[in-house]
């Protein structure tokens, strides 16, 4: 990507979003594909718990291409993880417990059928 990212860039927001001079404490990307997660994650870089890396390794293991990913701030870094087809997330079971406690998430929830990942 190039230094004159475009203000219609689905990840431009999150580079004004979380530029020092600029910070902004509330937005939303609009849906990142997989093929731009890794790029739009490293433009947050790291926050206390939040590690760009080791996110990227986890939601590309554990959903990958079949879903989108929005990503903002929510006051601390958040992520929402949204499938293509299917009819979303419904409840909280073992498994994505397990990816909570992977991720070193603050806050996990459901909401709008897409599954809510914030960091403090």
């Amino acid at each position: 990507m190039n230094n004159q990212m475009a203000d219609h860039d689905p990840l431009y927001p999150i580079k004004v979003g979380y530029e020092e001079k600029t910070r902004m404490l509330m937005f939303h990307s609009t849906p990142i594909e997989f093929n731009r997660l890794e790029e739009a994650l490293n433009l947050i870089g790291g926050y206390n718990l939040f590690d760009p890396k080791a996110v990227f390794k986890t939601l590309s293991v554990a959903f990958g291409e079949g879903y989108e990913y929005i990503i903002g701030r929510e006051y601390s870094v958040v992520i929402y993880v949204e499938p293509k087809r299917s009819k979303g997330f419904y409840r909280i079971d073992t498994w994505l417990e397990g990816l909570v406690k992977e991720l070193k998430v603050d806050e996990v929830s459901i909401e709008d059928n897409k599954l809510r990942l914030w960091w403090d």
